[in-house]
């Protein structure tokens, strides 16, 4: 088999999955956001999966090329979401004294599970790795399977921590996936008709190309409490 069809077979197949990723991602916000939220997050959310999808998958199949491109896309991967990990102390200080521990959503709870899945991609990804290194070591680029283990592990360890963050509500803006958003940067707040313990909020973001709005599942125990806290701090109720 030439290395043309290989090449294109590897494309397809990754075409394929992260079409199913797409329908069972869609099934289950419905089933936690409603439509129409899962509708909105999946528009922003379509265009950032597709340059993942093709820096982790389609990239590396270009060649010696692809693998240039796919090791320095990598690394950037990798320093940014160590900075942003290691940086959260410091920014969830900056949003001061604690109003509301609501502890972690069902957003979270699933994340951590894709993040089992995760670690169970990045082990598969070292073994293949590993024995390459140690069979084929004349014909295997380390420093381009170093990075490549890295980057699956990292990929891992992003979406642990994203599921095991919790939802704090406090002094001056809310906390939610290793994210703060100030009271001053939110403009509303609705919460969904088909799943009322869904909390969708629109804000001012940092950088235009980032989504204005933020969609929490709220755990029912501090849906109230949080509804009060929010139409103390945020201007008016959205639609």
């Amino acid at each position: 088999m030439s290395e043309s069809i290989v090449v294109a077979l590897v494309a397809i197949g990754a075409v394929l999955l992260a079409g199913v990723i797409l329908g069972v991602s869609y099934f289950v916000g419905c089933n936690l956001y409603g439509p129409k939220a899962t509708q909105r997050n999946m528009r922003y959310f379509l265009p950032w999966f597709a340059v993942g999808w093709a820096i982790a998958f389609i990239i590396p199949t270009f060649g010696q090329w692809g693998g240039v491109r796919w090791g320095f896309f990598a690394l950037i991967y990798v320093v940014g979401v160590v900075a942003w990990l290691l940086s959260w102390p410091l920014r969830e200080k900056a949003a001061g004294s604690l109003l509301l521990n609501a502890g972690r959503s069902q957003q979270n709870k699933l994340i951590f599970w894709v993040g089992i899945c995760e670690v169970a991609v990045a082990a598969f990804i070292t073994w293949l790795a590993v024995t390459s290194l140690m069979n084929f070591p004349e014909e295997t680029d380390a420093i381009a399977q170093v990075l490549q283990i890295i980057f699956w592990w990292t990929v891992a360890a992003f979406f642990l921590a994203i599921g095991l963050n919790k939802l704090k509500v406090r002094e001056n803006g809310i906390c939610f996936m290793y994210t703060f958003i100030s009271w001053s940067r939110m403009k509303s707040y609705a919460w969904e008709s088909s799943h009322p313990n869904t909390l969708t909020i629109q804000y001012t973001p940092f950088i235009p190309v980032l989504p204005g709005y933020m969609t929490i599942n709220i755990p029912k125990r501090h849906r109230d409490e949080i509804d009060r806290l929010v139409e103390a701090h945020i201007p008016h109720q959205g639609s």
